[in-house]
């Protein structure tokens, strides 16, 4: 699995709307892992109730960026 925060991250656009948010690249790698862990092991994965307490502009990010998530092409040099 690749860094995505990483200064020299090809795949950096993937995260670009929360950078673009006001986050740096560090709040972004925390909020990403506390949402891989949360849907691990909450009862209710994908829940998103975290953004209910952000302003606007975050959660419009947020749902570019997991838009994005899911847009990323497999990679080319068959790893998983």
């Amino acid at each position: 699995m690749q860094d995505v925060t990483t200064p020299g991250s090809e795949d950096l656009w993937i995260i670009q709307p929360l950078l673009d948010a006001g986050l740096d690249r560090d709040a972004v790698r925390d909020l990403l892992f506390r949402v891989s862990f949360d849907s691990l092991v909450t009862a209710a994965p994908g829940d998103v109730a975290f953004l209910r307490s952000q302003p606007p502009a975050f959660r419009a990010a947020w749902i570019e960026t997991f838009d994005r998530m899911l847009r990323v092409p497999e990679p080319s040099n068959g790893i998983i």
